[in-house]
C-alpha cells in the first residue's frame, strides 16, 4: 500500500513548484488554531483554500504567504 504526504505534494508549473499544505500544517504556519481556520473558511475571510476532494482542504504556500503579507500594518491606526 503506497502513502502520500500530502504536505508534500505539488504541482510543477512550469518553473515553479506550488507546495500544498493540509489545514492543520497552514495553521501551524500562521500560528493559529485550525479552529480559527475553519471557522475563516465559513466567514469567507483568511488565506485562499482549496477542496482537493468531499473532505479534503488544503492550502497553496504561496496563498499562505500573501495573505500574511496583507495582513502587515505600520501602525496601530491602520485598518
Amino acid at each position: 500500500m503506497t502513502r502520500h504526504n500530502h504536505a508534500r505534494s505539488s504541482i510543477d508549473t512550469g518553473n515553479a513548484v506550488q507546495v500544498f499544505l493540509t489545514a492543520p500544517e497552514a495553521a501551524a504556519i500562521l500560528r493559529l488554531s485550525p479552529i480559527t481556520l475553519a471557522r475563516w473558511r465559513v466567514q469567507g475571510y483568511g488565506p485562499q483554500w482549496i477542496k482537493m476532494g468531499p473532505k479534503r482542504v488544503c492550502y497553496a504556500m504561496d496563498d499562505l504567504k500573501a495573505f500574511a503579507d496583507a495582513q502587515k500594518r505600520t501602525s496601530t491606526s491602520d485598518l
